[in-house]
């Protein structure tokens, strides 16, 4: 329902359909990391986060394997499962946060791909849907997101995405693939002959699950512990557990830092460009 009425019918551009580029470490990580290092933050990346630092109730840092990081304030952005067990250790209101995100449930994801030693689809192939499928409803060419071959032997990369996946955790590898073979073998003939692998990753824990009555038990960005906000896809940011509420609870959590109470999620963050739109500069079309 959020999806159709805000994202869908929300702007007359809204069912122009945007695909990536590049893979997203490439579109959002490298230009990222690039303006925070410019800003003079840095980065530590692949550290995982043990416990906070507690004093009077006050969060005044982060435990690391690198010892201890003292902040005047802790943006505290990891998964809800995560972020519940480093919140137990806190003051009251930390702890009754705590309690709620134990009863929050996850979603899984899935993800399918195929590594074929020649080029199954038009080189101009950048992704596709399936109606009425199941399990494969969108196919993926993730050559066009690295802009070449993945190389090694293998010519083409193909991906499946399955969100909401829990119902096919148990489903085996060569069930998948089966299935794969199948469905594709109807777009593609002969794709399977040049099939060489077929991986499947599944995580079980990827977002939070927003069932009825999970609304009140998501957090606000400032839950009333001094030195600390709670930013990510779980949190109180009006949306579903997509990208872009985990981006809008980041920046619930900035203002939160900054005082700017006038500002909501509704709002363009201030000297942030438009969002693009057909025909614009740069606007690729396919």
């Amino acid at each position: 329902a959020f999806l159709y009425q805000r994202g869908l019918f929300g702007d007359p551009h809204a069912f122009d359909v945007g695909g990536f580029s590049s893979d997203l470490s490439d579109a959002l990580g490298s230009g990222l990391a690039g303006t925070l290092e410019v800003a003079g933050v840095e980065l530590s990346t692949s550290t995982k986060a043990r416990s906070l630092l507690w004093q009077d109730g006050i969060c005044c840092g982060v435990v690391t394997r690198q010892g201890e990081q003292e902040a005047d304030i802790v943006v505290l952005a990891a998964p809800h499962h995560l972020t519940k067990e480093l919140l137990a250790s806190g003051p009251a209101a930390a702890q009754r946060v705590a309690a709620d995100l134990a009863k929050m449930r996850f979603s899984a994801l899935i993800g399918l791909h195929a590594l074929y030693s020649e080029q199954v689809t038009p080189a101009e192939f950048h992704f596709s849907t399936l109606l009425d499928e199941p399990v494969i409803q969108m196919v993926f060419n993730r050559n066009r997101e690295l802009g070449r071959a993945p190389g090694r032997g293998i010519a083409q990369w193909l991906s499946v995405p399955i969100s909401y996946a829990d119902p096919h955790l148990d489903t085996s590898d060569e069930e998948f693939e089966s299935i794969y073979r199948e469905r594709i073998d109807r777009l593609w003939p002969g794709h399977g002959d040049h099939l060489e692998r077929f991986l499947v990753i599944k995580t079980p824990k990827a977002t939070f699950a927003p069932f009825t009555g999970t609304q009140r038990l998501r957090p606000a960005a400032d839950i009333g512990v001094s030195g600390l906000r709670l930013a990510g896809d779980f949190t109180d940011s009006k949306w579903p557990s997509t990208m872009e509420g985990a981006v809008t609870s980041g920046l619930l959590a900035a203002a939160s830092i900054l005082g700017m109470r006038e500002w909501t999620a509704d709002d363009l963050w201030a000297g942030w460009p438009e969002p693009p739109k057909r025909g614009d500069e740069n606007w690729a079309t396919f």
